[in-house]
């Protein structure tokens, strides 16, 4: 598949710094690509007349029994060059994952309990949208949430267990979205309990509330003030941030 890659092509008899139309003209195998050429035919298992056939030419068949071949433009060879690529990749791929079942499944006739598996966590990313609600708040705090179950499960609770089964392995510093986290969620001074606690008064309001957050929480490294304007006045994007 690399080496197909590394294939150019140029139109025949024709300058490729001067080509105006890849669709018209006849492909040839720039001379350059001659030694990708030979690997991706020895990697394939043809000879390379065969392979560079295929990749400049394709052979029409007639109803009366008779063919003719016609070449390829430089446009089409380039797409030909591209599409057996791709195919090749998709099959490689197909072919990886079922040997990997195969040896998580144990072989023929293996106990399906003695089968393995392995698990993928695909969890949507942090997003900062130009306005951000309350409502986005919440859902980029799951996503951090799973996050932070996923480093625990798969990576703190892998090396608890090496330490506590005294299997040698490098100390790992880990590093993680706790904090962030517990910045959110945490009590009783996390923001969503303050906010909370906030609604649950007789007058509530964003004023109160953002102070009540700066106050508890305004050294957390994750929490930032909005900047404020040399008028005094607070403008339309830092009171969207407050």
């Amino acid at each position: 598949i690399l080496a197909l890659g590394e294939l150019s092509f140029s139109e025949e008899g024709e300058d490729a710094s001067t080509r105006t139309n890849t669709n018209e003209g006849k492909a040839v195998l720039s001379e350059a690509s001659e030694p990708a050429l030979k690997a991706a035919a020895k990697g394939l298992g043809v000879e390379e007349l065969a392979l560079r056939k295929k990749l400049l030419s394709r052979t029409v068949y007639s109803g009366r029994g008779s063919n003719y071949v016609i070449r390829y433009s430089l446009a089409a060879a380039t797409s030909t060059r591209d599409g057996l690529a791709h195919e090749l990749y998709d099959r490689l791929f197909k072919w990886i994952v079922s040997v990997v079942n195969r040896s998580l499944g144990g072989g023929a006739g293996a106990d399906a309990a003695d089968a393995r598996c392995i698990s993928i966590l695909d969890i949507f990313g942090f997003e900062k949208l130009a306005n951000n609600s309350l409502e986005q708040l919440l859902i980029n705090h799951t996503n951090e949430r799973l996050q932070l179950f996923f480093l625990h499960q798969t990576l703190h609770a892998e090396l608890a267990l090496y330490q506590s089964e005294g299997v040698p392995c490098p100390s790992i510093a880990l590093s993680d979205n706790a904090s962030c986290v517990a910045l959110v969620d945490g009590k009783p001074t996390g923001l969503i309990a303050l906010l909370e606690d906030e609604c649950a008064l007789p007058k509530p309001s964003d004023e109160n509330l953002v102070r009540r957050i700066y106050e508890a929480q305004g050294s957390h490294p994750h929490l930032q003030k909005p900047a404020r304007v040399a008028s005094g006045k607070r403008s339309n994007a830092t009171r969207r941030a407050a």
